[in-house]
């Protein structure tokens, strides 16, 4: 049949062959820089969780500088025992390793800006109300307005805490999706086009070694012939 003839013909068969390992070789380079960006999506899922925890950590001490003040103003802690500044040197390290962290965003970059100053405006704040001396009854007015201002600062630092939030998604989902466009071929479809070109890869093989044996004279034969030929 032709169709036989062709698919058993020599350079069809060692065409095939070369076919077979162009593309197991591609398949492998494929199969190696999908490795090379799941890896970098796990770091980039680490980086991420590592931003998020730090972010709760450092407004989390915004949060009980607020608490602790207002907890001293309420139950006329004088001692200053405890007091906002105990938490300042913990806030300063982790502004810092935040900042750190988000270097290379510029728009978190600008967010935590924005953020030093509303800090310091919280601890100003947290400095004056520190000094209103205790009463049984109802605040003045104008200790009133000294406590708002804490509160103003809290809900400031609680939005900037949001926008970075915000910003961390949107950077996290712009990955995800260079991450999809980058991937040319599912795991399944590399498989079942591995196990091809490996499949075509022996065939061909096998067929070209079979015709190669066919050409060459039967050792056996040749062997008689050449101790007849000795006899005689």
């Amino acid at each position: 049949m032709p169709i036989r003839k062709i698919t058993s013909s020599p350079k069809v068969l060692a065409v095939s062959l070369i076919l077979a390992i162009a593309l197991l070789m591609f398949l492998g380079s494929i199969s190696y820089k999908q490795i090379v960006q799941l890896g970098e999506s796990a770091d980039m899922v680490s980086h991420t969780l590592e931003v998020d925890m730090e972010i709760n950590q450092l407004f989390s001490y915004y949060a009980q500088m607020q608490s602790t003040e207002l907890k001293n103003l309420l139950s006329h802690d004088t001692l200053g025992i405890s007091s906002f500044e105990n938490y300042k040197p913990e806030v300063q390290e982790s502004f810092l390793k935040l900042r750190e962290l988000t270097q290379e965003n510029p728009v978190q970059q600008k967010i935590l800006l924005s953020v030093q100053s509303w800090q310091d405006s919280l601890y100003n704040s947290l400095k004056i109300i520190a000094n209103i001396p205790f009463q049984k009854t109802n605040y003045s007015s104008s200790d009133r307005a000294k406590i708002t201002k804490v509160s103003n600062a809290i809900t400031q630092l609680n939005l900037l805490r949001n926008q970075m939030y915000k910003e961390k998604q949107i950077q996290l989902e712009q990955r995800k999706e260079e991450y999809r466009s980058q991937i040319m071929f599912t795991p399944l479809m590399t498989l079942l086009l591995g196990m091809f070109a490996l499949f075509i890869f022996i065939i061909s093989f096998l067929q070209i070694n079979s015709q190669r044996k066919k050409r060459l004279p039967p050792r056996s034969s040749f062997r008689i012939f050449w101790a007849a030929r000795t006899i005689l």
